[in-house]
């Protein structure tokens, strides 16, 4: 017993020991738990101050390169001024006449009034910005970096224990030693080399850890412990703490007027150069860093525009090139799939080969994205119908300046050859023949295509610009990229590039392939993997910058029915030294942008309730400002009537009716029941597949859910392989089904504009129409060589051709003899018995009547006045708008800006920078209008019950269509046909219509049949100082 006592004493005191000793680590444990979360809250407060810090400093840096940028505007508005008075003090001088001495002496005193107001803006502004930095230039916003030797003062960081009490030292996994070593010694020896010039590329500035980087015998780095090492040898920067501040070299900077915000960012970012280390950083040491790269990167994005606006623009255009070989386009699935790419890619230019086709395809391209230009295929012995082909598409806002036409027999329905303007990025613009090929793969045999490259090369050497040529060439630069053959097409082929001095853009892809590069399918048996490199892209090398090619080997881009793969270049030039040397009026920007806003929306039939309500809100308008009580006595009392009117009906139109929404072509969406069931099956079979890959715990729907289990009760032996099996056969059937829609919607679009030509519409709904847009570049008036590209010089320029077209203040005077004929004289005597009766003054009624007549949806000037929304008016506001019509015709004048108008141009044919070739048409307001009109309506009457007119001339006669022309007309010719004689029709075409004769036969007339001189009033009026 005594024994057994003593064992068990034992047993509990060995317990107790046991206790105590958990107990001890217990404590020890807390402890350091207690020490890693003061660390990690001394860590967290480091953060926060370096990011309050960074804040402070990017908000302090984004002031002031705003001050700086205001300032800079400022100084340039000060220089142009200082220009200004100059050049009034020069004209001063040379003036002579009194009264304009005193003009300039007017504008002098303005312009040094706002001289004197700039120059303090500027001082303002420069204090501004001196609050900003502190003192001293913009320089001294950046504090000078750190020394390389350790700072007197050291900022104090808390110390935080290597190691916590009671805890072995920690050991590094990662630690190399030449136990760990599995690598061979000659790797070892090559390691060590490349630390030791990772070592001599830092500079002496650098501090290291000496307690917190170790350096074992072999001078292996090891990784620091897992917690902060107190380190006193620790350099600061801007008052922030870094344990390894390394600073390297700097190469030379351009200057740059941001020099010191830039330095900023330099000197920020040596917080993010540190040596690398065999190990990973830990999270204490990386979180400061992902904030300044942060903070780095938000000040570079906000001085990107800054810092592009204080560097040289470069004089360079780049043209990207889509180029496939088609293999034949009448197919509508193919064409789908290619549409798609292009609207994906969205290349400058694209252009397809080998369309074996006859027929138009502008209409299936995205002709509403590119102007099309085709060259049909040639006919053909074999079995196909048509042979060759080919079709390019340049895009909107390229200019196209003209096709060339194809002269040479073996260039006929195989290239296409258009002049392109290329905007470059500082203003200017480039001209650039673009040539879209598809070469014959037997040059050298006898026939047609035997001198296809001389009759190219002939080609490119017409033009002194620049030139690209791609397409399928059918030609290869090494025996590499092609498996047999093709050897005189090689030769002929690099001929050609040094007969022209042209580059290859595939030369510059040096690690190219068959396996992986090809354009052209290889038709070996046994389907090798292997094709040729046959698609190709050249350009010319004198002012050649940079290329670009590549082949489109994605899924997305696959095309069907063909053994081709398309090619994407680029391809930038410079402009070249001679051209365009006048560098005012440059700009950047050369996309097309709408004039105005949309027009007013006309409602429908069912919104008739929208006219009252217009009606309604007009008068209420003109009644609360009062509009009905002013009387137009002048002027400056018609010009505010004809601005709040303005305002009144614009602003209340657009409320009413809204704006019409600029067309927008709608995405084809090829769907139809089967497949959107082929559609709901895949993505069902997905969700099994990603429920089987989590291991089946992710929640998918439950119709994945109930599909997984049906396929489990199958007992298939790999679910994956199943379900990936199973979704690939719905993508055939999907394909299938997709092609099946595609064919038979192309049928139905078929089907439905020969139904529309049958039934005697149009001739659009069967033929495409070519848009041209307006020019982005036009030759000079003065100097046809040199090419105007900045939008405000191509308006001015066409202001200045039309002003110059129409202007007749230097004709001639020539006798006019028909003025006193007998048949003149006797008009002038029935006029003289009852005259015309002008100026006359237009009723309500009168003017409801005149503007019922005519287009009822004419497009409105630069006022914006619609005439369907003045024809809704009522009674109580036709009335002012009535006062302002007899207004102009009582005092034959147009006041203020109611003369205005929109030019713009239609091409007609040819070069399309000259102006010659373009018609002018211009939209008027309609109160310029509408006096026009009133007269025109009264002489109409009173010309047809005086006889002023002919019977002879039918055209001018009241109640004549012309229809009724075009009816007289077929019936002489079928007259002509049938008794087989010969008629001959005098016809006189005017320039430029009836608009370029000259006013004063009007005049003449006038005169010659005693009419009122007032209608000459009012005609010189309406055309002077347009």
């Amino acid at each position: 017993m005594a024994k057994g006592a003593d064992m068990i004493d034992k047993n509990f005191q060995d317990i107790r020991r046991l206790i105590n000793d958990n107990d001890q680590k217990n404590q020890q444990q807390h402890m350091a738990t207690q020490l890693q979360l003061t660390a990690v809250t001394a860590g967290l407060t480091t953060v926060t101050q370096t990011v309050a810090a960074l804040e402070d400093r990017v908000v302090n840096t984004q002031r002031a390169i705003l001050s700086q940028s205001q300032e800079i505007a400022l100084g340039r508005n000060l220089s142009d001024i200082k220009t200004n008075l100059l050049n009034l003090e020069v004209r001063l001088i040379l003036e002579q006449n009194p009264v304009q001495q005193d003009k300039i002496n007017q504008m002098i005193t303005k312009v040094t009034e706002q001289q004197m107001k700039i120059e303090n803006d500027i001082k303002n502004n420069t204090k501004d910005f001196l609050t900003i930095v502190g003192v001293g230039p913009i320089g001294q916003l950046i504090q000078p970096p750190p020394n390389s030797t350790l700072a007197d003062e050291p900022t104090a960081i808390p110390i935080i224990p290597t190691v916590p009490p009671g805890l072995p030292p920690h050991v590094n996994n990662l630690q190399r030693t030449s136990d760990t070593i599995t690598q061979p010694a000659a790797d070892e020896r090559e390691s060590s080399k490349k630390r030791r010039r990772n070592e001599t590329s830092h500079t002496e500035g650098e501090t290291l850890h000496s307690e917190g980087m170790a350096i074992d015998e072999n001078c292996e780095l090891v990784c620091p412990p897992t917690f902060p090492i107190p380190n006193t040898l620790i350099a600061t920067h801007g008052n922030i703490p870094d344990p390894v501040m390394n600073v390297k070299t700097r190469t030379p900077q351009m200057k740059n007027p941001f020099h010191g915000v830039l330095d900023k960012l330099r000197d920020l970012n040596g917080y993010c150069r540190s040596r690398p280390s065999s190990c990973r950083s830990h999270a204490a040491n990386t979180c400061p860093k992902f904030f300044l790269i942060i903070g780095l990167l938000t000040i570079a994005l906000s001085l990107i525009q800054t810092a592009q606006a204080a560097m040289p623009m470069s004089r360079t255009a780049t043209l990207s090139i889509y180029a496939l070989n088609a293999n034949g386009l009448v197919q509508p699935v193919k064409v789908n799939h290619i549409n798609k790419v292009i609207k994906t890619m969205k290349p400058h230019a694209f252009i397809l080969g080998e369309t074996k086709t006859k027929s138009k395809l502008s209409k299936s391209l995205p002709y509403s994205e590119y102007d099309i230009y085709e060259e049909p295929g040639e006919s053909a012995e074999n079995h196909h119908i048509f042979k060759w082909g080919i079709v390019v598409g340049i895009g909107k806002d390229i200019q196209v300046t003209q096709r060339l036409e194809i002269i040479d027999q073996s260039l006929k329905g195989r290239v296409i050859a258009l002049d392109l303007i290329l905007p470059t990025t500082d203003g200017r613009c480039i001209p650039h023949r673009l040539i879209g090929s598809y070469a014959p793969w037997n040059p050298g045999e006898e026939g047609v295509g035997k001198p296809f490259w001389d009759d190219m090369t002939n080609l490119c050497r017409t033009t002194t610009t620049a030139w690209t040529i791609a397409g399928d060439l059918n030609a290869t630069i090494t025996p590499s990229e092609r498996n047999t053959g093709g050897s005189e097409a090689r030769q002929q082929y690099l001929k050609f590039l040094q007969n022209t001095i042209a580059h290859n853009l595939w030369s510059d892809n040096q690690d190219q392939t068959r396996l992986n590069d090809w354009t052209c399918r290889s038709k070996h048996e046994g389907h090798s993997p292997e094709g040729n490199i046959i698609d190709r892209v050249a350009t010319s090398s004198p002012t050649l910058i940079d290329t670009e090619i590549y082949v489109t080997d994605q899924y997305e881009n696959w095309i069907p029915y063909t053994d081709h793969r398309a090619i994407v270049a680029r391809v930038t030039h410079s402009l070249a030294q001679t051209q365009h040397k006048d560098p005012r009026h440059l700009t950047t920007t050369f996309a097309r942008k709408p004039s105005s806003r949309p027009r007013i929306k006309m409602p429908l039939k069912t919104e008739k309730d929208k006219y009252e309500t217009f009606r309604e809100n007009i008068d209420k308008l003109i009644e609360a400002k009062s509009l009905n009580k002013c009387n137009i006595i002048d002027d400056d009392s018609f010009i505010k009537q004809y601005k709040d009117l303005t305002d009144i009906i614009t602003s209340t139109a657009a409320k009413i009716f809204g704006h019409a929404k600029p067309f927008k072509e709608l995405k084809p969406n090829i769907l139809n029941d089967k497949i959107k069931g082929i559609i709901s099956q895949m993505r069902t079979i997905g969700g099994a597949i990603r429920f089987e890959k989590s291991c089946r715990v992710v929640l998918v729907s439950p119709k994945a859910m109930k599909h997984h289990a049906k396929a489990m009760s199958q007992n298939h032996t790999d679910l994956l392989q199943h379900f990936n099996k199973s979704r690939r056969a719905l993508n055939k059937s999907l394909y299938t089904e997709r092609a099946k829609e595609i064919i038979a919607r192309a049928k139905a679009s078929d089907k439905w504009q020969i139904a529309s030509a049958l039934r005697g519409s149009t001739k659009k709904m069967i033929n495409a129409s070519n848009f041209v847009p307006l020019p982005f570049a036009l030759n000079d008036l003065d100097q046809p060589d040199k090419l105007v590209c900045d939008p405000e010089g191509v308006k001015a320029t066409t202001r200045e051709y039309f002003t110059r077209l129409y202007d007749h203040t230097r004709v001639p005077e020539m006798p006019k003899p028909w003025l006193k004929t007998k048949s003149v004289v006797e008009v002038k005597d029935r006029i003289t018995n009852d005259t015309f009766q002008w100026p006359r003054k237009a009723n309500l009624a009168d003017f409801r009547a005149l503007i019922r007549k005519g287009n009822h949806r004419p497009s409105p000037g630069p006022d914006c006045w619609e005439k369907w929304t003045i024809k809704s008016l009522s009674d109580f506001a036709l009335t002012l708008v009535l006062d302002l019509h007899n207004y102009e015709v009582m005092n034959s004048c147009f006041p203020g800006n109611v003369k205005d108008m929109w030019l713009t141009t239609i091409h007609k044919r040819g070069l399309r920078t000259d102006l010659k070739n373009w018609r002018g048409l211009s939209f008027s307001n309609f109160l310029a209008n509408s006096p026009m009109t009133w007269l025109n309506q009264c002489l109409i009457q009173f010309s047809a019950e005086k006889r002023i007119l002919p019977d002879t001339q039918v055209a001018a006669q009241p109640g004549v269509q012309t229809r009724d022309l075009m009816s007289y007309l077929a019936g002489v010719k079928c007259w002509a046909n049938r008794h087989k004689q010969t008629i001959y029709a005098i016809k006189r075409d005017q320039m430029k219509g009836f608009d370029y004769l000259s006013p004063n036969g009007f005049y003449d007339a006038i005169r010659a049949y005693g009419l009122p001189e007032s209608i000459i009033d009012l005609d010189k009026a309406a055309q002077d100082q347009v």
